[in-house]
Protein backbone atom coordinates (compact mmCIF):
# COMPACT_ATOMS: atom_id res chain seq x y z
CA UNK A 1 0.00 0.00 0.00
CA UNK A 2 1.68 3.27 -0.97
CA UNK A 3 1.39 6.34 0.70
CA UNK A 4 -1.50 8.15 -0.99
CA UNK A 5 -3.58 5.36 -0.78
CA UNK A 6 -3.36 5.24 3.07
CA UNK A 7 -3.57 8.72 3.30
CA UNK A 8 -7.14 8.02 1.50
CA UNK A 9 -8.10 5.47 4.00
CA UNK A 10 -7.55 7.88 6.69
CA UNK A 11 -9.41 10.80 6.01
CA UNK A 12 -12.03 8.37 4.50
CA UNK A 13 -12.27 6.53 8.15
CA UNK A 14 -12.17 9.82 10.01
CA UNK A 15 -14.92 11.54 8.20
CA UNK A 16 -17.08 8.94 7.68
CA UNK A 17 -17.09 8.07 11.70
CA UNK A 18 -17.69 11.79 12.43
CA UNK A 19 -20.51 12.03 10.11
CA UNK A 20 -22.30 9.26 11.30
CA UNK A 21 -21.79 10.35 14.65
CA UNK A 22 -22.65 14.08 13.79
CA UNK A 23 -25.53 12.64 11.90
CA UNK A 24 -26.83 10.57 15.09
CA UNK A 25 -26.41 13.42 17.60
CA UNK A 26 -28.05 16.27 14.67
CA UNK A 27 -31.26 13.85 14.26
CA UNK A 28 -32.14 13.12 17.75
CA UNK A 29 -31.98 16.82 18.65
CA UNK A 30 -33.32 18.54 15.50
CA UNK A 31 -36.87 18.54 17.21
CA UNK A 32 -35.56 20.61 20.27
CA UNK A 33 -35.45 23.50 17.91
CA UNK A 34 -39.06 23.95 17.15
CA UNK A 35 -39.59 23.82 20.82
CA UNK A 36 -39.66 26.93 23.05
CA UNK A 37 -37.49 26.06 25.41
CA UNK A 38 -35.44 23.99 23.44
CA UNK A 39 -31.92 24.36 21.91
CA UNK A 40 -31.07 28.16 21.88
CA UNK A 41 -28.40 28.00 19.33
CA UNK A 42 -26.19 30.57 21.11
CA UNK A 43 -23.00 31.57 18.51
CA UNK A 44 -24.51 28.95 15.89
CA UNK A 45 -22.91 26.23 17.76
CA UNK A 46 -25.77 23.71 16.57
CA UNK A 47 -25.59 25.11 12.95
CA UNK A 48 -21.65 25.18 12.79
CA UNK A 49 -22.04 21.30 14.05
CA UNK A 50 -24.31 20.98 11.16
CA UNK A 51 -21.97 22.37 8.46
CA UNK A 52 -19.48 19.86 10.05
CA UNK A 53 -21.30 16.41 9.66
CA UNK A 54 -21.68 18.22 5.80
CA UNK A 55 -18.54 18.64 5.15
CA UNK A 56 -16.99 15.47 6.59
CA UNK A 57 -19.40 13.72 3.83
CA UNK A 58 -17.64 15.48 1.31
CA UNK A 59 -14.57 13.68 0.91
CA UNK A 60 -16.95 10.34 1.01
CA UNK A 61 -18.87 11.48 -2.38
CA UNK A 62 -15.97 11.53 -5.21
CA UNK A 63 -14.45 8.82 -2.90
CA UNK A 64 -11.20 10.63 -3.80
CA UNK A 65 -11.34 9.94 -7.78
CA UNK A 66 -12.56 13.32 -8.22
CA UNK A 67 -10.13 16.13 -7.88
CA UNK A 68 -12.83 18.89 -7.97
CA UNK A 69 -14.53 17.92 -5.22
CA UNK A 70 -11.09 16.93 -2.60
CA UNK A 71 -10.18 20.31 -3.57
CA UNK A 72 -13.52 21.57 -2.34
CA UNK A 73 -13.50 19.23 0.81
CA UNK A 74 -9.83 20.99 1.49
CA UNK A 75 -11.15 24.67 1.38
CA UNK A 76 -14.40 23.48 3.22
CA UNK A 77 -12.42 21.90 6.03
CA UNK A 78 -9.79 25.81 6.26
CA UNK A 79 -13.11 27.36 6.05
CA UNK A 80 -14.83 26.04 9.08
CA UNK A 81 -11.50 25.05 10.64
CA UNK A 82 -10.29 28.94 10.61
CA UNK A 83 -13.73 30.02 11.46
CA UNK A 84 -15.00 27.81 14.74
CA UNK A 85 -11.62 28.06 16.42
CA UNK A 86 -12.55 31.94 16.34
CA UNK A 87 -16.08 31.36 17.37
CA UNK A 88 -14.57 28.99 20.26
CA UNK A 89 -12.06 31.73 21.59
CA UNK A 90 -15.13 34.24 21.32
CA UNK A 91 -17.98 31.85 23.03
CA UNK A 92 -19.00 33.07 26.11
CA UNK A 93 -19.14 30.62 29.67
CA UNK A 94 -22.85 31.23 29.48
CA UNK A 95 -23.35 29.50 25.79
CA UNK A 96 -20.90 26.82 26.68
CA UNK A 97 -21.94 25.67 30.66
CA UNK A 98 -25.67 25.78 28.46
CA UNK A 99 -24.46 23.04 25.87
CA UNK A 100 -22.70 21.29 28.23
CA UNK A 101 -25.72 21.13 31.05
CA UNK A 102 -28.44 20.28 28.47
CA UNK A 103 -26.71 18.62 25.38
CA UNK A 104 -23.03 17.59 26.34
CA UNK A 105 -22.92 15.11 23.47
CA UNK A 106 -23.41 17.68 20.92
CA UNK A 107 -20.94 20.30 22.44
CA UNK A 108 -18.30 17.54 22.73
CA UNK A 109 -19.20 16.65 19.15
CA UNK A 110 -18.51 20.07 18.23
CA UNK A 111 -15.51 20.58 19.75
CA UNK A 112 -14.23 17.10 18.16
CA UNK A 113 -15.16 18.42 14.67
CA UNK A 114 -12.69 20.92 15.07
CA UNK A 115 -9.99 18.60 15.60
CA UNK A 116 -10.87 16.64 12.46
CA UNK A 117 -11.39 19.44 10.20
CA UNK A 118 -7.49 20.71 11.51
CA UNK A 119 -6.53 17.12 10.84
CA UNK A 120 -8.11 16.66 7.69
CA UNK A 121 -6.27 20.16 6.39
CA UNK A 122 -2.90 18.49 7.57
CA UNK A 123 -3.87 14.98 5.86
CA UNK A 124 -5.05 17.06 2.28
CA UNK A 125 -1.78 18.40 2.53
CA UNK A 126 0.33 15.87 3.12
CA UNK A 127 -1.54 14.06 -0.09
CA UNK A 128 -0.29 17.14 -2.39
CA UNK A 129 3.30 17.07 -1.24
CA UNK A 130 3.08 12.80 -2.15
CA UNK A 131 1.10 13.75 -5.44
CA UNK A 132 4.03 16.59 -6.62
CA UNK A 133 7.03 13.94 -5.24
CA UNK A 134 5.43 10.88 -7.60
CA UNK A 135 4.87 13.28 -10.61
CA UNK A 136 8.53 14.30 -10.13
CA UNK A 137 9.81 11.29 -9.98
CA UNK A 138 8.13 9.82 -13.17
CA UNK A 139 9.06 12.81 -14.82
CA UNK A 140 12.59 11.66 -13.93
CA UNK A 141 12.11 8.47 -14.34
CA UNK A 142 11.38 9.15 -18.15
CA UNK A 143 13.93 11.50 -18.79
CA UNK A 144 16.51 8.71 -17.36
CA UNK A 145 15.68 6.52 -19.74
CA UNK A 146 15.67 9.03 -21.98
CA UNK A 147 19.32 9.66 -21.75
CA UNK A 148 20.40 6.27 -20.27
CA UNK A 149 22.78 4.03 -22.58
CA UNK A 150 20.76 0.63 -23.23
CA UNK A 151 21.93 -2.41 -21.58
CA UNK A 152 22.75 -4.94 -23.74
CA UNK A 153 19.23 -6.33 -22.84
CA UNK A 154 17.79 -3.61 -23.88
CA UNK A 155 19.95 -3.52 -27.12
CA UNK A 156 18.94 -7.46 -28.01
CA UNK A 157 15.41 -6.61 -27.65
CA UNK A 158 15.55 -3.82 -30.12
CA UNK A 159 17.64 -6.35 -32.75
CA UNK A 160 14.76 -8.23 -32.67
CA UNK A 161 11.69 -6.45 -32.39
CA UNK A 162 13.44 -4.67 -35.74
CA UNK A 163 14.21 -8.49 -37.63
CA UNK A 164 11.14 -9.27 -36.94
CA UNK A 165 9.34 -6.04 -38.39
CA UNK A 166 11.78 -6.62 -40.88
CA UNK A 167 10.41 -10.26 -41.88
CA UNK A 168 6.81 -9.00 -41.82
CA UNK A 169 7.11 -6.56 -44.20
CA UNK A 170 9.90 -8.38 -46.30
CA UNK A 171 8.85 -12.31 -46.34
CA UNK A 172 12.10 -14.90 -46.18
CA UNK A 173 13.02 -16.36 -49.33
CA UNK A 174 14.56 -19.12 -50.42
CA UNK A 175 17.49 -18.14 -52.14
CA UNK A 176 18.72 -21.72 -53.58
CA UNK A 177 15.05 -22.22 -55.45
CA UNK A 178 15.57 -18.42 -56.43
CA UNK A 179 19.28 -19.92 -58.06
CA UNK A 180 17.54 -23.14 -59.67
CA UNK A 181 15.17 -21.36 -61.36
CA UNK A 182 17.61 -18.75 -62.84
CA UNK A 183 19.28 -21.67 -64.15
CA UNK A 184 16.32 -23.71 -65.61
CA UNK A 185 15.20 -20.43 -67.57
CA UNK A 186 18.69 -20.21 -68.89
CA UNK A 187 18.87 -23.96 -69.92
CA UNK A 188 15.00 -23.00 -71.32
CA UNK A 189 16.59 -19.83 -73.12
CA UNK A 190 19.98 -21.83 -74.62
CA UNK A 191 17.31 -24.99 -75.51
CA UNK A 192 15.38 -22.22 -77.67
CA UNK A 193 18.54 -20.70 -79.34
CA UNK A 194 19.77 -24.30 -80.55
CA UNK A 195 16.19 -24.92 -82.03
CA UNK A 196 16.34 -21.88 -83.36
CA UNK A 197 19.97 -22.33 -85.15
CA UNK A 198 19.56 -26.22 -86.37
CA UNK A 199 15.75 -26.16 -87.64
CA UNK A 200 15.36 -24.57 -90.91
CA UNK A 201 12.70 -21.98 -91.14
CA UNK A 202 9.42 -22.63 -93.23
CA UNK A 203 8.53 -19.72 -94.98
CA UNK A 204 4.93 -19.56 -95.94
CA UNK A 205 4.43 -19.02 -99.77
Amino acid sequence: MDLINFTNYNIAFFNCISFLAGGYFILTNFEDLNKKNGIQDCYNIFLLTCLGAINNLLPLIGCFKVTEISILAFLCSISLGGYNSYNLSIISSNCSDYYIDNYDKVWYYYEISIGIQFFNIILYIIKSLLVVCECDNKKKNIKDEETQTPTPKQLNYRINNTIGMNEMTYPERNIYEDELNVETENDNFYDKLMDDALLPKVYAK
